[in-house]
């Protein structure tokens, strides 16, 4: 009973360690955004990806979509009614 046991953990400290070499963990990047891409306010309130795929991010001086490059400003000039 004692052999099946051992050999029963064994088998899985075995079987795990194969698992880990097949299943690699995802890589994460990340990259900071600020006045040089165009965004004013670096303190964004929310942030929505719509379904074309653009970044919109809610900041107190207002509205900034992400199209990949820069970030757009829109506000009062572009028929927002206000920029808060």
């Amino acid at each position: 009973m004692r052999l099946l046991l051992r050999f029963r953990h064994i088998a899985f400290l075995l079987a795990s360690t194969l698992c880990l070499q097949v299943c690699p963990a995802q890589q994460y990047s990340f990259q900071s955004y600020g006045q040089a891409e165009g965004l004013a306010n670096l303190v964004p309130l929310c942030l929505l990806q719509d379904r074309i795929g653009f970044l919109w991010a809610g900041t107190q001086n207002g509205l900034f979509r992400y199209d990949g490059a820069r970030f757009e400003p829109f506000g009062v000039a572009q028929g927002l009614p206000g920029a808060f």
